[in-house]
């Protein structure tokens, strides 16, 4: 079987949700079918970078440059369709990828987000995959109370458009993923049960617990600081969660690692808050902490970093919308909290009982090995594709 997939990242470095996803069912759909992409990128790619897909077949990168990006955002003030779209599509680009079709001619084509589905509109293709991966429309919504006046305006217009987007694509493929039950309730479309579930995975042989057992400590938030629920999160553990610790505990310090912190997160640097900013690797801290603390108020999707987290063996404190997406069973694989008070309670209670951190930790790594592995979705992925191939089996046969 051969697959294209079409991205609206290079999928290296796997710094946001959308590049973690892409490169592992590239990865595993590799061991098995012939796998080309077609992806966009704001910057040069260089080689080194595209040396850590050696698993694609073909590889074809088209560099949107930011002048004609520019041009697009204030025409699209006249249409009806998101920004995100006007940002994404560029006509170069769409006739470069119909030339890629062309001479690749793939037996499906796997667009990834909302934001590319307009490449895949008018191809005569009859199996095309659209993976929502989550509800945007939903993520915008959130966030609008929580802007200022300005952002409120634009975060309201997005949403709109994206609300109406969302459900009209729909209509474009034949087959249409996304990440959570939970997110596939929140897309406008009145078919939307037909939407099927493939979660995210988490690489369970390298996050993994310390081999040699090492007393660990600190709390610790992993993620992307510019994305703007996690400026949110870590602004509500530093102001409202840790003043409320315990006296015995006044001193436990916060590690916030993760690449591009916005001004915000730099604020919050203290006495006992530690923003590193980009780090190599994520698995030293999640080994070193004691606490993951995650509380997410806002967002959509899956949370990558809690998957990580979990696999690692590390205790975990986050909301329930956080945990409606992976349905993990509080106190016994991780714990649930959703107000500052309930937080600071369960951060002293576990800091008090090494013993139950370790064991929720096992608990939690168990639960991820059952349930979210890579390998265990993408196979989910390759029967999917294979569902629509079996439909389609005409195609490619003229």
């Amino acid at each position: 079987m051969k697959v294209l997939f079409l991205l609206p990242r290079f999928p290296y470095p796997l710094y946001k949700g959308d590049q973690l996803r892409a490169f592992h069912q590239i990865r595993e759909l590799s061991l098995y079918h012939e796998v080309s992409v077609f992806a966009l990128t704001d910057r040069e790619i260089g080689q080194e970078e595209k040396e850590k897909v050696p698993f694609v077949k073909k590889l074809n990168v088209f560099v949107l440059k930011k002048r004609r990006i520019g041009l697009r955002l204030l025409k699209q003030i006249f249409s009806e369709e998101p920004f995100q779209v006007a940002y994404f599509y560029d006509p170069q680009a769409q006739k470069a990828l119909n030339e890629f079709i062309l001479a690749e001619k793939p037996d499906i084509i796997f667009c990834q987000l909302v934001r590319m589905a307009k490449y895949c509109k008018d191809l005569p293709h009859p199996a095309k995959i659209l993976d929502y991966q989550d509800a945007f429309s939903a993520g915008l919504q959130r966030r609008i109370q929580s802007s200022n006046f300005f952002y409120r305006f634009l975060l309201r217009a997005e949403y709109n458009r994206m609300l109406k987007y969302e459900e009209a694509v729909f209509e474009w493929f034949s087959l249409k993923l996304i990440i959570s039950h939970q997110d596939r309730e929140l897309i406008p479309h009145p078919k939307r049960a037909e939407i099927r579930i493939l979660p995210n995975g988490v690489d369970v042989n390298y996050f993994s617990p310390e081999p040699v057992s090492t007393p660990r400590s600190g709390l610790l938030f992993t993620g992307n600081m510019a994305y703007p629920p996690n400026i949110q999160c870590v602004q509500y553990l530093v102001k409202s969660v840790l003043p409320l610790l315990p006296e015995k505990y006044a001193d436990c310090v916060l590690t916030i690692a993760g690449a591009n912190p916005s001004p915000k997160v730099v604020a919050l640097k203290g006495r006992n808050v530690v923003v590193t900013g980009k780090v190599p690797d994520l698995l030293p801290y999640y080994r070193r902490a004691q606490i993951f603390t995650a509380p997410m108020l806002t967002g959509i999707g899956m949370q990558n970093k809690l998957l990580e987290a979990m696999a690692s063996g590390l205790v975990c404190i986050t909301s329930s919308l956080a945990n409606n997406a992976i349905q993990a069973v509080h106190g016994e694989h991780l714990f649930v909290c959703d107000t500052p008070e309930s937080v600071a309670e369960t951060i002293g209670l576990l800091l008090n009982s090494p013993e139950m951190c370790e064991e929720t930790g096992k608990n939690a790594r168990a639960f991820i090995i059952g349930n979210y592995t890579w390998q265990a979705q993408n196979i989910k992925l390759i029967q999917f594709s294979a569902e629509i191939l079996q439909v389609n089996s005409s195609y490619n046969q003229t």
